[in-house]
């Protein structure tokens, strides 16, 4: 019963008029089914000059330049999830991001991650290569993978700093990101491992479930 809107230049009309919608649509879908249903009747995905993504109420505003990607750019996808993720992170759970910024961008990417594997398999999820020869030859990676190396590498370093740090506080972009994303979603994959998948999803109902518009810490 939501209503999905898009607005976008003519230049980016062929991706964006039906992509973006259908990438839109499957994130509100799947965090719905796993963590909470949609509360709000409608959401906007806007084509905008912000570089990557940046998540609004009812609302995202994506890079253009993701747009002109070519169909084997799963990028553009994982964008979208990430910042239709907020939605339930931010949002219904009201974490503040300028306090803690490893519960709202953290357990977002970590949903990323669930979203990317649930809809294009655990493994090499970063292209949509349809030719044989590409799929053999052509280096992929997948959402999961990638974020536990950007965190090991900041970490053997000995650049990074703990997830607790508020992000006024990191010296530089790549501090803020490697804990406030990249470690913390390892962590909540890690947790996700030692408790097992059954008990995990079981977590996350209760985590809405008790916690859903009272701004939890």
């Amino acid at each position: 019963d939501t209503i999905i809107k898009t607005y976008y230049k003519k230049s980016t009309r062929k991706r964006w008029e039906y992509k973006v919608a259908d990438c839109t649509r499957k994130a509100i879908r799947l965090f719905s089914e796993r963590y909470f249903p949609y509360p709000y009747g409608q959401y906007s995905t806007v084509v905008s000059l912000v570089n990557g993504g940046m998540e609004y109420p009812q609302l995202t505003m994506i890079s253009q330049r993701s747009a002109f990607r070519g169909e084997q750019y799963l990028n553009l996808e994982s964008t979208i999830a990430h910042e239709v993720g907020h939605a339930w992170f931010y949002g219904i759970l009201g974490f503040n991001e300028t306090e803690q910024g490893f519960l709202d961008e953290g357990l977002t990417s970590f949903a990323t991650i669930q979203h990317m594997e649930h809809y294009h398999g655990r493994r090499h999820n970063n292209f949509a290569y349809k030719k044989g020869w590409q799929r053999k030859l052509l280096p992929n990676g997948d959402e999961r993978n990638d974020d536990q190396k950007r965190y090991i590498m900041r970490a053997l370093m000995n650049d990074a700093d703990p997830m607790i740090t508020p992000p006024i506080l990191f010296e530089d972009g790549g501090r803020y990101y490697s804990a406030s994303y990249y470690k913390a979603s390892s962590v909540y994959l890690m947790l996700q491992y030692v408790l097992g998948d059954e008990r995990f999803d079981r977590f996350m109902s209760l985590l809405f479930e008790r916690w859903a518009f009272k701004h939890p810490y």
